[in-house]
């Protein structure tokens, strides 16, 4: 018994003093600060379904992320960063059939982000480090296009396409619709140019004496929708009796990125 004990407490003590490193700051140097670089490529589409997605389909619209990043890491462990990046997302979609023809729909949504993150770090002695991290921040539009193609389809699935135009969302020229009364509008009218994504996701980074390198997996979700109908809008349609639908066009977005900081 006391043999037993003996081991049991020698296998203790083994664990506790490898634990010991792991929960302590073990910075080989004072540097709590970082700048870098970090790009890599992405894939998006819309999260919230709606009545053409739910009839015609929605896939992936692939892009990407380029931006820089100033972290500060008061322990190991534990650091926060501020991100400035531009990031492309957006969707495909069939929005139309008829007969044999066929309408095909890119959205292209540019952004410019400034998220806050936190990031977690896995508290080992050792320069490969694995890190979970999450954080939210502002995000401004700065690219909204609907890009159409309309095709003849035939049934051996070969598409020709006959036609091709793109719509900018940005354009403040005032167009007119009828709905047995008239409308104007402008394209400001239905869209809001600013988001508040929530990111997370996990990375790796490999630590040197002054440059880090830095890899990992982004998850964003839109939480404003990028569709909305201004109150000057709703006053009018609701004055002359015109039923609407709103469109609620969130994101979901992710990247794997790489990126190169240096220690200061």
């Amino acid at each position: 018994m006391i043999e037993m004990a003996k081991r049991k407490l020698l296998f203790l003590s083994i664990i506790f003093t490898c634990m010991i490193p792991a929960f302590s700051d073990t910075r080989n140097d004072s540097t709590k600060w970082e700048i870098g670089l970090k790009w890599g490529r992405n894939v998006s589409s819309m999260r919230t379904p709606n009545d053409y997605v739910e009839i015609y389909g929605l896939d992936f619209k692939y892009g990407y992320d380029l931006g820089i990043f100033l972290q500060y890491s008061p322990k190991k462990i534990f650091g926060l960063s501020l991100e400035l990046l531009f990031t492309t997302k957006g969707y495909e979609s069939l929005v139309y059939v008829s007969d044999n023809k066929k309408y095909d729909m890119v959205a292209i949504r540019n952004y410019i982000e400034l998220p806050l993150i936190a990031k977690i770090q896995a508290p080992f002695p050792c320069r490969y480090n694995p890190y979970i991290f999450f954080g939210i921040g502002p995000a401004l539009n700065v690219t909204a296009k609907n890009r159409y193609k309309s095709a003849f389809f035939y049934l051996n699935g070969n598409d020709k396409i006959f036609d091709s135009f793109t719509i900018n969302l940005h354009d403040d020229s005032t167009y007119e619709v009828s709905r047995g009364t008239y409308i104007n509008y402008t394209f400001k009218d239905f869209h809001r140019w600013f988001d508040l994504p929530f990111v997370f996701g996990l990375g790796h980074v490999i630590s040197f004496s002054k440059l880090a390198i830095v890899i990992n997996t982004r998850f964003s979700l839109s939480l404003l929708g990028f569709n909305r109908l201004s109150s000057s809008m709703k006053k009018e349609l609701n004055s002359k009796r015109i039923i609407y639908t709103e469109l609620d066009e969130k994101y979901i977005h992710i990247s794997v990125l790489a990126g190169l900081a240096y220690k200061f």
